[in-house]
């Protein structure tokens, strides 16, 4: 993925696909595989620190992050992007090695269910690397929050139940 290339690989949640959050060319190119309009994404990262190195990121935001990563919490750093740290490690390890937050979008064509497994693939799929670990469990999808004048807003609710956050 340093090189502007799409991988297939696993989340906490079910298979993404994705690129460098930076790849403008590669995010168009997922965005047509997918056809998808939204520009709007989740990304995974290794730590807060890659967060805090590539977004900026409040005080409210950081005792979030504090409180619920490595986890299913994404926030809202930008018009475009969430981001999370994820439970899974392989997830981390690719943001990792990759250097920047990643793309993670559900594998799936827009509208259709997430993939839990990788067999049956569409073809426009087939040729973009992959890391293929098998069947997933099948767990819901991130909750998503930004932070707005103080209070926490939930755009999605999903695995993370907040607690004392409203």
């Amino acid at each position: 993925m340093k090189k502007g290339e799409m991988l297939i690989y696993p989340t906490e949640s079910s298979y993404a696909i994705g690129c460098r959050y930076d790849d403008a060319a590669t995010i168009q190119k997922i965005m047509e595989l997918k056809g998808r309009v939204d520009d709007r994404f989740t990304l995974v990262a290794d730590s807060l620190q890659q967060v805090k190195d590539t977004f900026p990121f409040s005080a409210e935001q950081e005792a979030l992050a504090k409180q619920y990563w490595p986890g299913a919490l994404s926030i809202v750093v930008s018009d475009q992007f969430a981001v999370r740290v994820p439970d899974k490690l392989l997830t981390r390890e690719i943001a990792m090695k990759t250097g920047v937050p990643v793309l993670a979008t559900s594998l799936n064509v827009s509208g259709e269910f997430p993939r839990y497994y990788l067999n049956e693939l569409p073809d426009k799929f087939k040729d973009i690397p992959t890391i293929n670990i098998g069947i997933l469990p099948m767990h819901p999808p991130s909750t998503v929050v930004e932070c707005i004048d103080g209070k926490v807003v939930i755009h999605r609710q999903g695995a993370v139940k907040l607690k004392g956050h409203y």
